[in-house]
């Protein structure tokens, strides 16, 4: 039996998409880039006419919100001014000339000392960095899983910026996966953490993996970034 698949990427952010449920069962083996296709995530798509995503990351586990995954599926379907569903929540898909956005509700967010954390259907903890290639994300990330301050804070991604003029830098480590190239909705709860003490419009992003932006609206935020089709392909089972 062939399984179907696409892969596809934004900002270094690579995704296997499908709409075939037995992937499920074999998510970590084919993640693993020197064995299986390579990703950071799968995305499962339901195709009916409530548009549904499920996202899986590398290690097995499932998440609840995928920004940079929601495009590059909204690029596919050609989801243009049409909504995806993520664990009930809806995004909408925004075309336009620098790529594809994704519209979110503003997030929540509270500080609890130098951190702030983002309740973003997924959670994010964010520190702002004044050396940001030092930074050691994996070692920050796993004492913070200790750190009792944080104990109901579920499954989080962590990331750190750098303000560099108009441009903010930012790294992730994200829950299942690891540091990625970039993670959409941690650009989002970025914006979420610099809009409190800033009237731009417009926040600037560059990852490890390329640029993005964040439009900041009265209740929502746009993230736009560009994606890429890698290949299609199908497997035997």
């Amino acid at each position: 039996m062939k399984m179907k698949y696409t892969k596809m990427q934004s900002n270094g952010n690579d995704f296997l998409i499908t709409e075939d449920i037995s992937f499920i069962d074999r998510v970590v083996e084919l993640a693993d880039r020197k064995k299986g296709v390579g990703f950071d995530q799968l995305l499962l798509v339901k195709n009916s006419a409530e548009f549904e995503l499920k996202v899986f990351n590398a290690d097995g586990s499932e998440a609840n919100n995928c920004i940079n995954g929601l495009r590059c599926v909204g690029q596919l379907y050609n989801k243009d001014g049409q909504t995806i569903s993520i664990s009930e929540k809806k995004f909408k898909i925004i075309f336009s000339p620098e790529g594809v956005g994704v519209e979110a509700e503003k997030p929540i967010v509270t500080r609890l000392d130098e951190y702030f954390i983002v309740n973003f259907a997924n959670n994010h903890i964010i520190k702002e960095s004044y050396s940001l290639n030092e930074a050691e994300l994996p070692k920050e990330y796993l004492a913070l899983k200790k750190d009792q301050r944080f104990k109901g804070v579920k499954d989080f991604n962590l990331s750190y910026f750098q303000r560099d003029g108009d441009i903010v830098l930012i790294r992730t480590f994200e829950n299942g996966v690891g540091e990625t190239q970039s993670c959409g909705s941690a650009s989002i709860a970025t914006a979420a953490v610099i809009s409190q003490s800033s009237n731009k419009k417009i926040i600037n992003f560059s990852a490890i993996g390329g640029p993005s932006a964040v439009f900041i609206r009265t209740n929502s935020l746009v993230s736009v970034a560009s994606v890429e089709e890698i290949h299609m392909n199908t497997f035997n089972e």
